[in-house]
């Protein structure tokens, strides 16, 4: 594959690094606001991975990192587990949107042409969505829960607000960065591949404060917890965990105290529940009064059968299969 292309008469390169030479990059350009999903304390942990730079000249005007999933013989662009909610491309310049939806078309030409399969969720902040579209891909509008200010149990749903004060009559809430007590073994569903490289992300996280763990505890034992990861932005919902005798109310306490220790403590934007595409939770988190945003799913694919595959994944959500 033809490694430079030309956009505007002038050489635009994409060129793949390792996490050395991304991390470097990140240090030397004093990039401060990486997204959570770009971090290489996070990203590390995929199975595969590629991250490619995007050069202007002898400039790096974006870079990308995303997940492959090994199918066979076939490389495809695809989370193998759930370790984080979105990837996208960053822009390291600052360009106007026409430009960034030209490096955009040329980012994706690159990955279409490469691999047999792209199924990856972008941002809500991504914007050149056109720019994928143009290229063949069909792009599904997916919906987040988020919250984007502190919360007053007056204005929660009434069912909820009930849990939450019946839960904070005996149970006291510690917020801190010990995953010490927390139950990964609960709270992370999969195989045990899976769940140790979620943990071991949690756990960098949290030791690099990129992360809190809030901890339920009744009569001195820890009955309950979860954990939030957070950037500049956005913070997130990652693991939550309960004893199956907890009483009533104690995951939303947690979630409650949660969002506000976010507004109260970081410069975030929202606070992101991450869906759900499955009806009974996006219920559960819209009674926290969530508003919604939209973030494109990419459905690509080289074959007819490998398409149906992808667009199957989409359609066959327990709480959402078509009957």
């Amino acid at each position: 594959m033809k490694e430079g292309i030309v956009l505007n008469n002038k050489e635009i390169k994409i060129k793949t690094i390792d996490i050395n030479e991304y991390s470097k990059i990140i240090q030397e350009n004093n990039i401060l606001n990486l997204p959570i999903y770009m971090d290489s304390t996070a990203i590390k942990f995929y199975d595969n991975l590629e991250i490619i730079k995007i050069l202007k000249g002898e400039n790096i005007v974006a870079l990308y990192a995303y997940p492959l999933f090994i199918n066979g013989e076939e490389k495809w662009v695809k989370r193998k587990y759930r370790f984080l909610p979105y990837s996208s491309p960053i822009f390291i310049a600052d360009l106007n949107k026409i430009r960034r939806k030209k490096i955009c078309y040329e980012i994706y030409k690159y990955i279409f042409q490469k691999y047999e399969v792209v199924y990856i969720p972008l941002s809500p902040d991504f914007e050149e969505i056109t720019s994928i579209q143009a290229l063949g891909a069909i792009v599904e509008a997916r919906s987040t829960n988020v919250i984007d200010n502190k919360l007053l149990l007056k204005n929660l749903d009434t069912k909820l607000r009930n849990h939450i004060n019946h839960a904070s009559k005996t149970i006291k809430i510690v917020i801190n960065r010990d995953a010490q007590n927390f139950n990964f073994n609960i709270a992370i569903k999969g195989k045990d591949d899976e769940k140790e490289k979620r943990k071991l992300m949690a756990i960098n996280l949290i030791n690099e404060n990129k992360g809190i763990v809030i901890n339920a505890y009744e009569e001195d034992k820890n009955i309950a917890g979860a954990i939030v990861i957070y950037d500049n932005k956005y913070a997130y919902l990652l693991h939550t965990w309960q004893n199956e005798s907890t009483i009533r109310g104690c995951i939303p306490l947690i979630i409650y105290n949660a969002i506000n220790w976010c507004f109260d403590n970081l410069h975030i934007k929202y606070f992101d529940f991450e869906g759900s595409v499955i009806q009974s939770i996006d219920d559960f988190f819209s009674t926290f009064n969530t508003k919604s945003l939209l973030y494109p799913y990419i459905h690509f694919a080289k074959t007819k059968k490998n398409y149906e595959d992808i667009l199957s994944r989409s359609i066959n959500i327990p709480g959402r299969k078509i009957k």
